[in-house]
């Protein structure tokens, strides 16, 4: 079972020129334990923490990493293209490219009047 007190992983959300990049800290975690998927502008994140080998429940003296299955999901802005993501783990930091999609602008739509 899981063990998360708070909002698991930390992630931060940047906004760049060209595109938001979010980080997400999972020391311990192994790529292969990650999954993303992205649906109706919510970007999830599910991983796995496993404990070290021969590391059982009754014998942890101090517990303050997590462990357990962890599920995470954040609303993405308004202009990203979903279609065009990529992502990243190196070094227990998971990287996630969300590229702008191009600035709609609003256009005066002319009116036909009867006679």
């Amino acid at each position: 079972s899981a063990t998360f007190g708070r909002q698991y992983p930390p992630v931060n959300l940047y906004e760049l020129p060209t595109e938001y990049l979010i980080t997400a800290e999972l020391p311990g975690v192994k790529s292969e334990e990650l999954e993303l998927t992205i649906a109706n502008g919510v970007l999830s994140m599910t991983g796995r923490h496993i404990s070290p080998d021969g590391a059982a429940e009754e014998r942890f003296r101090r517990q303050e990493r997590p462990r357990g299955v962890w599920q995470r999901s954040i609303s993405l802005p308004d202009r990203v293209k979903s279609d065009n993501l990529s992502a990243e783990f190196v070094n227990g930091i998971l990287k996630i490219h969300l590229p702008k999609a191009e600035e709609v602008k609003p256009r005066q739509i002319p009116v036909a009047f009867g006679t």
